[in-house]
């Protein structure tokens, strides 16, 4: 689960270097970072947005209704994406929930 993980942050992180910067504020195709191995869905998020999100390296962006991996916790949740957080502990997945 780990590998398909960090192989889909390399790729967004690819897409983020390449992102032209002048399309700064269009929304970009970033791929789900979801545990599940078979997901290929699209995240959609500015590229300004995208970085901010990855300031902290255990930050992960996952699709809406996708589910955090047991040992991530569940940090933002909006129509758009979720944000979750890698920790040390297992605990049960939970399923991305919008904000109201």
């Amino acid at each position: 689960m780990r590998q398909k993980r960090n192989l889909f942050r390399d790729v967004n992180e690819r897409i983020s270097t390449v992102a032209d910067r002048s399309f700064a504020e269009s929304k970009i195709g970033f791929v789900c970072e979801c545990f599940d191995r078979s997901c290929v869905e699209k995240v959609y998020l500015a590229l300004m947005e995208y970085e901010s999100l990855r300031v902290q390296p255990d930050h992960f962006v996952i699709a809406p209704g996708h589910v955090a991996a047991p040992y991530q916790q569940l940090i933002e949740a909006n129509e758009r994406f979720g944000l979750v957080q890698g920790r040390r502990s297992r605990m049960q997945p939970a399923t991305l929930q919008l904000a109201s």
